[in-house]
């Protein structure tokens, strides 16, 4: 059943109140019916009644018919996480969670310190977010639900970064024990964030790639990628002053990141993207003597890491 109406009283010290209905039934309810805080005079849903032990029947779930009417209560009584970080140390736990459980990331040119401003951020693409969780909120793209972390501080060049993560059991021990599991379908898992992001980015000042070593990239810059190129808006190549080529990012997909253990040269990025491609493809994590494009598999041994090489690289070293 579903029935909408407007709470007609509430005591905050035993935690119930009633609820009068639209056909005039009057209805208990508690505060664990309902993830907002109530107050007298606010129209609500019901979504389901059972009886209560002292007759008549009480509310089980309670919703706001107008979900943004209970963001000023919430950010009075819960404030979002990150809306106003007030130490180095609150920033410095964003950016370790982030880290861990991060996708991609936005860097906003304003500020964002309330759940009305960070709705309306989503709103003016056509997304929606969803606040029923007070301190988790979670936006729908592609069909897939994501959480949204906010820190609203002076970062990256602008004064908030809002990012996002797969909408999973949060423990980052768990996730660290699934990140190499079968994984062929992640890519298309995840492409609805990349055109969420898309829309989003275009007027603030970058996108930040987590799982790529927290690279960021000027919206203009990454959206062109990202249209082009889907895959390529997760990696980054970044090659080590020891002369090694990487490619990194993968982990966001569950898999490992590509090293190029042969010398650097004018073709190793274009190589390294080649057997990206191949990776995902496959979907797992390879295996040694794998060919990903035109590049072999030489070391799965190193966590988190694949080494390749070209064919006739291996065949030089191996004949050492």
């Amino acid at each position: 059943m579903s029935a909408q109406g407007r709470i007609s009283s509430w005591s905050a010290i035993d935690s119930v109140g009633r609820i009068v209905l639209d056909d005039g039934e009057v209805v208990r309810f508690g505060a664990t019916a309902c993830p907002f805080p109530p107050q007298v005079g606010l129209a609500v849903r019901v979504s389901s009644l059972e009886r209560h032990p002292l007759g008549g029947q009480r509310a089980v779930g309670v919703t706001l018919v107008a979900p943004n009417q209970g963001d000023e209560l919430l950010d009075a009584r819960d404030p979002l996480p990150g809306t106003h970080p007030s130490s180095a140390e609150e920033v410095h736990a964003f950016a370790e969670l982030v880290k861990d459980v991060g996708l991609l990331g936005v860097v906003a040119r304003e500020p964002i310190r309330s759940r009305a401003q960070l709705r309306g951020w989503f709103e003016r693409v056509g997304a929606t977010i969803d606040f029923a969780n007070a301190r988790c909120p979670l936006v729908r793209a592609g069909g897939v639900t994501f959480r949204v972390w906010l820190c609203s501080a002076p970062l990256g060049g602008g004064q908030a970064i809002i990012s996002f993560a797969l909408d999973e059991p949060y423990s980052i021990a768990k996730l660290r024990e699934l990140a190499f599991a079968e994984t062929s379908s992640m890519f298309s898992k995840l492409e609805g964030l990349t055109s969420l992001v898309h829309q989003l980015a275009e007027p603030e000042v970058g996108v930040i790639l987590h799982q790529a070593g927290g690279a960021m990239i000027a919206s203009p810059s990454w959206s062109k990628i990202a249209e082009t190129s889907p895959l390529d808006a997760w990696l980054y190549f970044a090659p080590t002053a020891g002369g090694m080529a990487r490619l990194i990012g993968f982990a966001g997909f569950r898999l490992p990141d590509l090293v190029l253990d042969a010398p650097l040269s004018s073709d190793s990025e274009a190589l390294l993207r080649e057997a990206a491609c191949a990776l995902i493809e496959i979907g797992t994590p390879p295996q040694a003597g794998q060919r990903l494009g035109r590049l072999t598999v030489a070391d799965v041994e190193r966590p988190g890491w694949a080494g390749v090489n070209p064919e006739e690289w291996l065949v030089l070293t191996e004949g050492r």
